[in-house]
C-alpha cells in the first residue's frame, strides 16, 4: 500500500495554493518577467563578477524543463505546464511575486 506523503499534497499542481494557471500567455516572454524579478546572486554581486544579462537562446532551452538557475538569478520554477507551482520562486523573490507578474501579463494580454 502506497502511504500519503504531504509534500505530495503541498507540491501538487491542483491543489497547492501557489499554483497558476498560465495558459495562454507567451511562456518566453513569462519567463522574462519572473527572470526580471528576481534578483541577482549575492556572491556575484558582492566579489564584483560580471552579472550575466538575459539570453534569449539560454532562455529558450530552459523552458524545456525544470529552471532552477537562468543567467545568474534563481527562479526555481517550471514552466512546461499550463498550470505552474510558485512556491518556491516566492520563497525566493517574495511573497505574491508570481502572481503579479502573471496578473499584469494577464491585464496587458486581454
Amino acid at each position: 500500500m502506497r502511504s500519503f506523503s504531504y509534500l505530495h499534497y503541498m507540491y501538487h499542481p491542483f491543489q497547492n495554493p501557489m499554483s497558476i494557471d498560465i495558459s495562454g500567455l507567451d511562456k518566453l516572454v513569462l519567463l522574462h518577467a519572473l527572470w526580471s524579478k528576481s534578483s541577482p546572486e549575492y556572491v556575484r554581486v558582492a566579489n564584483g563578477v560580471y552579472i550575466p544579462q538575459w539570453d534569449v537562446q539560454e532562455a529558450q532551452k530552459a523552458l524545456l524543463g525544470y529552471i532552477y538557475k537562468l543567467n545568474g538569478r534563481k527562479l526555481q520554477v517550471d514552466l512546461c505546464t499550463d498550470v505552474v507551482d510558485f512556491t518556491l520562486y516566492d520563497t525566493h523573490c517574495g511573497s505574491g511575486t508570481s502572481a503579479r507578474v502573471v496578473t499584469d501579463m494577464k491585464s496587458d494580454f486581454y
